[in-house]
């Protein structure tokens, strides 16, 4: 088995884990809801914060080290493509909770921040699984096939790099 497959693993992984860090987001925000605690946003500051560190570093993977390697062999009108726009949308929504939690009407916040928290996890949910499904599996054939050339092995190089 060629070495490969564990990037592509790593990068399933970030996958799971925003999905981890969201789903706690989300639990947190029910449980306050039932029981009827008035939203405070600091107390989801960090939360997001994290989520926005997790979502960075994995878009940095994409875009400085697959969409390169993806252009090499479908171009820009491949599933790189879509993953870009959904990238801008996702971080659109981002932004959207990182200034919810910065600030202080709660009732308008606790509003937005749930119609915000939806809509991302809509969003990363058929995101996530495009990735897993049709971007990653090509990747990895390409990688797999093209596994000594020099591409390849730039790839891998920007990958180190980049996770540090």
């Amino acid at each position: 088995m060629s070495e490969v497959v564990p990037l592509i693993d790593y990068m399933i992984n970030q996958h799971r884990e925003i999905l981890l860090s969201l789903r706690h987001i989300e639990t947190l925000r029910s449980k306050m809801y039932e029981k009827n605690i008035q939203f405070d946003s600091a107390l989801f500051r960090e939360d997001i914060l994290n989520l926005d560190r997790q979502l960075k570093l994995h878009k940095k993977l994409e875009e400085e080290t697959i969409f390169p390697l993806m252009a090499t062999f479908t171009g820009y009108d491949g599933p790189a493509s879509f993953v870009e726009l959904e990238h801008q949308r996702i971080w659109d929504l981002l932004e959207e909770l990182k200034m919810i939690v910065r600030g202080s009407d709660v009732m308008m916040n606790d509003t937005a921040f749930f119609e915000s928290l939806t809509a991302l996890d809509n969003l990363l949910h058929l995101h996530i699984e495009k990735e897993n499904q049709v971007l990653y599996p090509q990747v990895e054939k390409y990688l797999k096939n093209h596994f000594h050339s020099q591409v390849v092995k730039d790839f891998q190089d920007r990958f180190a790099a980049t996770i540090g």
